[in-house]
């Protein structure tokens, strides 16, 4: 009884090791992204670092992220820095660069924002918005 235990057990974690591994590369792999972006992006949860500044370009080469489940956008980007949602549409914003001090904003920095709109559980659109201090 014990050794069956066991095993459901082992196969159960290997399973869904497994199924959490190809949900992750798929994120990565279907739209060419690397893992190192969402280590950086997520290291830098303010822009203070500059370190998403390096991945603006994702954002401003047409539309190759639309459609991007919200799954699959939260696991590379994390949480965001502003969420708002309604009824059929989120909204979510990304703090991409702006002038720290103390790794903390400054209220006349400028800042350069990512604004993301999810409907139907996937990116429905995007874009850049630069706010002058």
């Amino acid at each position: 009884m014990i050794y069956k235990f066991y095993f459901l057990f082992w196969f159960t974690l290997a399973f869904s090791l497994d199924v959490f591994a190809q949900t992750h590369s798929d994120c990565f792999k279907n739209y060419n992204l690397s893992d190192s972006l969402a280590i950086e992006w997520q290291q830098d949860t303010i822009g203070c670092k500059e370190l998403r500044l390096k991945y603006l370009s994702i954002f401003m080469d047409g539309d190759e992220l639309k459609g991007m489940s919200k799954q699959c956008l939260l696991e590379i980007f994390s949480t965001p820095n502003y969420h708002d949602s309604g009824n059929t549409t989120e909204y979510f914003l990304y703090f991409i660069g702006n002038r720290c001090e103390n790794n903390e904003y400054t209220e006349d920095s400028d800042l350069i924002e990512l604004w993301i709109t999810i409907k139907e559980n996937a990116i429905f659109n995007y874009g850049i918005e630069i706010n002058c201090g």
